[in-house]
């Protein structure tokens, strides 16, 4: 029974191995998963056990779980060991943060477990308590990108990384660990790049990068001085920007160290035995380059000067020179000698081999024949300046003399100067450094074409660099060797004939294209309003190092530039910003080319209120307040007007009088009558035996006053004049007696008697006496009662006070006295008591703001 269980497992594990193997089960797990880091090279290699090629990988950052790789990978088993190896680069330094990884195995259809997770521990681990900063003073090609990490302290805050003066975004890996990413990398300082990590309160940690380039050495050549060593030399490329010792150039020279190249800084290199060929490399950190060259031994010899110059045999027109040579194997060579004559200021250069003959003495003249002006040159005088004129061309023959003569002359005619030749100048952009130039054949070219080319802003006399062309040629290629970068030439096309060359074409261009080195100058801003100003001038040409294709204007913040405009035409050279308000501004205006923008010029102004708006607003302003202010009080008022007619505008009541007066019998005239003067006299002694008032007649009255001056323009009225007169004991009239009549105009006398004089008694129908009615003013005494003396009849007593209409004069003057004494009046006063009719009563001020406080429109 035992071997028959046996028997089924064995069959089962069989069974499951060839299912497996099928890829139609489970595949087993991976097994003896081993990691082995790289940190200087960031990489993470991975060994594991397995019988299937295709498996899923995923790697962690252990603290948080973030997946940072999830990669399906064919690895195939090494034959002899059976491992399957797996690299992974992490474009963090692995010392950053632990990183976990997992395995399983895929087939064609299912996948395995995933297999127990390894860890390789960071730097940012518990146990570990300091700040660090990865990776440290590495090496790396400009353009390149990079991760940088900062791993805090413990208990320490975290603020920011700075990548040089730049604030970058930080990326939190774990607890402790902040990593920055910096892209396209520029070339670093000569001392690196500083990378720095903050926390709040101070400096945590911090590296240094080198940013910088492979070498760029180039044009290697050999030469030998003696015939048996060789000294090789090349011109030196860009700057690397890598001062580090450890980082310099080294090179090799045919395997050999070249150790006098960096510590001379000669750029060349020597070998004791010559070889015909020649390698030379030049490495650095960041890359190789290699140099050959080849040449045969007498190719490359490089003369050493002549030893032991002397003169022998010294003759008026001749001499014999010797000297000797400090190489021996010069004796082989075939070499032709130059010897310098000097003559006072001038030189020659003659061709000699042992002995020479001096020439036939020299000095310059002119003499003008035939329209021709003649020049004697010395013989070691290859060059001679012509002053062009712009009202003809020029013809030059040079022709050469000995003792025997001239030879025959050469010939070439120089065109006249026209200035408005500049008005043709196109523009010529570079290729590769080069100039790259084609024109229209032309047909008076029968002796061909001449290339010329010149720096423009060169003054002086300026290099000319020149090209003589078959007339079949229509094309040509100015090389990069004879031009500079950041320079601008003008380039010429002469069509050649038998008179003077024609400009065919003139062009204008760079090279190559930079940067200006200089900004703008002049930059200056003028406030107008709320708006600003800016102009400046054009760079001069020679620091624009290119075509200005415009110019940018910045308004510069805190730490960055904000781009307010772009002008693409370079002939403009102002720009108004618009709408500012009252603060302080820094404007920076940059020009560039097609290789980019120059430093900037920077500006600041503060805006300040203009004068004009200053009145403007001053005057505006507290009218318009004062006008909201009326609103508002107007607004209020209507609102409240109520309250404000019965504060300011009371309503003033009409005078009441007790009767009907609703029906006056007719108008009266209110004049006073010349006899209704009233006359005070005064006497020092009071006579009580006469107590009435009696009339005085008219002729008395004038006498007595003749003196007495009327003025009958005044409109004031006139004044009633009273008498004191004695009436008789036998006076019949009813003696009334009124403490409360007594007049104030008596109080200061002793003794005064008021008369009546020319008023005659109402009918006895219309008397008023009693309490209710009228008394004239009387003098109250303690002696005897005065009496007022009146023909009132005894039923009209209690009648009380009659209208104005009512009154009957009796007397014949009484039409004097209609007019005037229609109404009682006050004693001592000349204005009625009573109005004449209602229409006379006071009305209220018909105003707006009345109107306004009553509601009426």
């Amino acid at each position: 029974m035992q071997g028959w269980v046996t028997l089924a497992l064995l069959l089962s594990l069989g069974v499951k191995r060839s299912l497996t193997q099928n890829g139609l089960g489970e595949p087993p797990v991976p097994r003896g998963l081993t990691l082995n880091p790289d940190l200087p090279a960031q990489t993470l290699s991975l060994r594991w056990q397995s019988d299937l090629s295709l498996f899923d990988l995923e790697i962690f950052h252990t603290e948080l779980m973030n997946v940072v790789l999830n990669e399906t990978v064919a690895v195939k088993a090494d034959p002899v060991t059976g491992l399957h190896s797996w690299t992974w680069h992490s474009p963090l330094p692995l010392e950053c943060t632990s990183h976990s990884v997992r395995i399983r195995a895929r087939n064609q259809l299912s996948v395995s477990q995933w297999s127990p997770l390894q860890t390789i521990p960071g730097s940012d681990i518990p146990v570990k308590s300091e700040s660090y900063m990865f990776p440290q003073d590495k090496m790396v090609p400009v353009g390149s990108n990079m991760s940088f990490c900062c791993v805090v302290k413990e208990k320490e805050d975290f603020k920011e990384i700075m990548y040089g003066r730049q604030k970058m975004n930080a990326t939190r890996l774990s607890r402790r660990t902040y990593a920055i990413t910096v892209t396209n990398q520029p070339a670093s300082g000569n001392t690196g790049t500083n990378v720095i990590c903050f926390s709040q309160r101070l400096t945590l940690t911090g590296a240094v990068v080198f940013v910088g380039y492979p070498p760029g050495d180039e044009g290697l050549v050999c030469e030998t001085r003696d015939l048996a060593s060789a000294e090789c030399s090349w011109k030196k490329g860009r700057d690397t920007r890598l001062r580090m010792k450890r980082s310099r150039t080294k090179y090799t020279l045919n395997g050999r160290d070249c150790l006098e190249a960096n510590e001379k800084k000669t750029w060349w290199c020597s070998s004791k035995i010559w070889e015909e060929n020649w390698t030379l490399v030049a490495r650095n950190p960041l890359g190789t380059v290699q140099l050959t060259d080849s040449a045969q031994l007498t190719d490359r010899v490089h003369l050493l000067a002549p030893a032991n110059v002397t003169a022998v045999e010294v003759k008026a027109w001749s001499t014999t020179l010797q000297w000797s040579w400090s190489v021996a194997a010069y004796k082989k060579l075939e070499m032709v000698c130059q010897l310098r004559l000097f003559t006072h200021e001038l030189s020659s250069t003659v061709n000699l081999l042992l002995n020479f003959q001096l020439p036939e003495p020299f000095s310059q003249s002119s003499a003008e024949e035939d329209g021709w002006t003649t020049v004697s040159l010395p013989p070691g005088n290859f060059s001679y300046p012509i002053i062009l004129n712009n009202s003809s061309d020029i013809t030059v023959a040079v022709a050469a003399r000995n003792p025997a003569g001239l030879s025959q002359p050469s010939t070439v005619t120089t065109p006249a100067y026209r200035a408005d030749s500049q008005l043709s100048v196109s523009e010529l952009l570079g290729t590769n450094g080069s100039f790259v130039l084609s024109w229209e054949p032309n047909v008076n070219a029968s002796s061909g074409y001449v290339v010329e080319w010149f720096p423009t802003g060169c003054s002086g006399l300026c290099p000319v660099d020149w090209k003589k062309l078959p007339e079949s040629d229509s094309s040509f290629t100015v090389n990069s060797d004879s031009l500079v970068a950041g320079v601008r030439y003008t380039v010429s096309v002469y069509s050649l004939s038998t008179g003077a060359p024609t400009l065919l074409q003139r062009w204008q261009g760079y090279s190559q294209e930079m940067i200006p080195s200089q900004s703008v100058s002049e930059l200056s801003p003028n406030q107008t309003g709320s708006d600003v100003l800016l102009s400046w001038r054009a760079t001069e040409m020679k620091q624009q190092r290119g075509f200005i294709r415009g110019y940018t204007i910045y308004l510069a913040n805190a730490a960055h530039l904000d781009l307010i405009a772009n002008i693409t035409d370079p002939e403009v050279q102002s720009y108004r910003v618009k709408g500012l308000s009252l603060s302080s501004y820094k404007f920076v205006v940059k020009a560039y080319t097609s290789a980019g923008e120059d430093a900037g010029a920077t500006v600041a102004i503060k805006m300040e209120m203009d004068t004009a708006d200053m009145l403007f607003v001053g005057i505006l302003v507290p009218l318009g307040i004062m006008f909201c202010c009326l609103i508002l009080i107007s607004i209020c008022c209507y609102k409240k007007r109520e309250w404000v007619k019965k504060a300011f505008y009371p309503e003033i009541p009409g005078p009441k009088v007790p009767g009907d007066w609703s029906s006056p019998q007719g108008p009266l005239d209110v004049k006073p009558s010349p006899h209704s003067l009233v006359h005070i006299v005064e006497s020092p002694e009071w006579d009580f035996t006469k107590e009435g008032l009696f009339p005085v007649p008219e002729e008395e009255e004038e006498s007595e006053n003749d003196n007495i001056e009327v003025d009958t323009d005044s409109d004031e009225p006139a004044l009633l004049r009273y008498y004191n007169q004695v009436v008789g004991d036998g006076s019949h009239s009813n003696q009334v007696s009124d403490s409360s009549g007594s007049s104030t105009a008596s109080v200061g006398s002793t003794q005064t008697e008021i008369t009546y004089a020319g008023i005659q008694s109402p009918t006895s129908s219309q008397g008023v006496c009693g309490g209710g009615s009228y008394r004239p003013q009387m003098q109250s005494v303690a002696g005897p009662k005065i009496e007022f003396e009146a023909d009132f009849q005894d039923d009209g007593l209690n009648t009380g006070y009659k209208s104005q209409g009512s009154w009957q004069l009796d007397s014949p003057e009484a039409e004097n006295f209609s007019g005037s004494l229609g109404s009682p009046t006050s004693v001592t006063s000349s204005q009625f008591l009573i109005p004449e009719s209602s229409e006379e009563k006071p009305q209220p001020p018909n105003t707006w703001f009345h109107n306004l406080l009553s509601g009426k429109s």
